[in-house]
């Protein structure tokens, strides 16, 4: 008698803490904080603005209205963090109760842009201090004046740590620019290129143009 009443507060038990495990979970994805990010002047949207919440991997990019939507928002006391090139960095701090669904406005002030702290990659722009990567920087200004570089490759070339340039053997045949070294045998090879934030296409496959059997490098259509 008494094992089959303690298997029923054993189950009735085993059901209650799964019921508030369950609860606490929906209560942490029911959280919810809107921001609209706003230039603090013009008063206008900032598009493309990266709002996070400090020390997790939560976050979004505001779109053209300035605005996004973080859900699954811890919590306790929060700090929303925001990013944008060409504006300071803004910290709001904000307590999210249970289930509960926050709007906040946040207003970022122009600074004159500073690159070397922020590093654009494919997943958008960070800061290089947070970045575990070799970041190296080229002045192509000074470059250009001092050296006769007609292609990005020649800009790039000898200049930047594990970064391997190779210039075409035929006259019109691309270059080929490697980072540490062959990564596939099937897949290009061809590192990504990030232009103002936009996915430039460098593979050499993507011409239709041939010489000599070789084809032109997409990274030579640009200006260096």
């Amino acid at each position: 008698m008494r094992t089959a009443t303690l298997s029923r507060v054993l189950k009735w038990a085993g059901g209650t803490l799964a019921f508030l495990a369950c609860a606490a979970v929906a209560q942490a994805q029911g959280n919810t904080v809107s921001v609209r990010v706003t230039d603090a002047s013009t008063k206008t949207p900032i598009d493309q603005a990266q709002v996070a919440i400090a020390g997790t991997l939560i976050g979004g990019l505001t779109n053209a209205e300035g605005r996004v939507t973080i859900r699954g928002v811890p919590t306790g006391n929060q700090t929303l963090r925001v990013l944008r090139v060409g504006y300071a960095e803004t910290k709001r701090a904000v307590t999210i109760a249970a289930g509960q669904e926050m709007s906040v406005d946040i207003t970022l002030n122009r600074v004159a842009v500073d690159l070397s702290p922020v590093v654009v990659t494919a997943t958008g722009s960070q800061l290089r201090k947070e970045v575990g990567n070799t970041v190296s920087s080229i002045n192509a200004v000074k470059a250009v004046e001092i050296a006769p570089i007609t292609t990005v490759a020649d800009l790039l070339a000898a200049r930047a740590s594990n970064l391997v340039v190779t210039t075409g053997t035929q006259t019109g045949s691309g270059s080929r620019t490697r980072i540490r070294g062959v990564a596939s045998m099937s897949l290009s090879n061809e590192p990504i290129f990030v232009i103002d934030g936009i996915r430039m296409t460098a593979d050499v496959s993507s011409s239709s143009l041939f010489t000599g059997g070789s084809q032109p490098s997409r990274v030579s259509d640009i200006n260096p």
